[in-house]
């Protein structure tokens, strides 16, 4: 690939990176998830062929807007296929220098023994996610036929299912290793709720919100009519949730 198609990729790449982090709660300026390709070219450099950029600039560490101490840091190893040693290095990192969260972006994959040290060394404290540069080329969540996602608090879960008398074990579920479960990093337990907005185009504080309420689970199949259909109260959370994600981002 020559200098310009690699350049674009990586532009490509690392702009999907960071507004996945966004969308996970994590402070990313609007100048970083604005950033043009020109403007990426005189940051990082146009040669990769020369390491300008070389991969391993490319990183990007964040806080979460509701607790600067979970942190997250996204890496882009320089290696195509990544062994076990550079993972205990990942690693090693993350408990010196107390990052809970990390995310590698890697050229065509890891050994079979990397990706086993990875779900070995995995635990409550600390959570790695490998993603394939291929994946991160475009951002899956603004394709038109993929709804609007909003990742419920602990709180407004328990909300919900107490409004609805409803138990856990009830709500539809997805994937563990569902791309859009994967791009919100979602841990089992977590609820999402889906709002597309197809209710003869109301908004959230208008009229019923065809939401889906998914519960994250591995793994378990989800049929295509696995859908929850509920009142007012969704659209309404769904507003509040954005309103009060809106407040937050303006005051950063």
């Amino acid at each position: 690939m020559d200098d310009e198609a690699e350049t674009y990729k990586l532009w490509r790449i690392r702009k999907t990176v960071l507004q996945m982090c966004h969308d996970r709660g994590y402070l990313v300026s609007q100048d970083e998830l604005d950033q043009t390709l020109d403007q990426f070219k005189a940051v990082f450099g146009d040669k990769p062929s020369e390491n300008k950029p070389a991969r391993s600039q490319l990183i990007v560490m964040v806080a979460h807007n509701d607790d600067p101490t979970d942190t997250m840091i996204v890496q882009f190893p320089d290696q195509p296929k990544i062994g076990v040693d550079r993972i205990k290095d990942y690693f090693k990192k993350m408990q010196e220098e107390s990052i809970p969260h990390s995310i590698l972006v890697v050229q065509t994959g890891l050994t079979p023994a990397a990706r086993d040290l990875i779900t070995e060394l995995q635990n409550k404290s600390f959570s790695f996610q490998v993603f394939l540069e291929s994946e991160l080329l475009i951002n899956i969540t603004e394709h038109n036929l993929v709804p609007k996602h909003v990742i419920l608090t602990p709180e407004e879960k328990q909300e919900l299912l107490a409004r609805y008398r409803l138990k856990e074990s009830q709500l539809p579920r997805i994937q563990y290793g569902d791309p859009v479960a994967r791009y919100f990093g979602l841990k089992r337990g977590q609820v999402s709720l889906e709002y597309d907005g197809s209710d003869a185009g109301a908004t959230p504080d208008e009229a019923v919100s065809w939401g889906k309420i998914r519960s994250a689970a591995k793994p378990v199949k989800v049929h295509s009519d696995a859908t929850l259909i509920f009142p007012l109260i969704v659209a309404q959370t769904f507003a509040q949730h954005v309103q009060k994600k809106t407040s937050i981002n303006s005051t950063n």
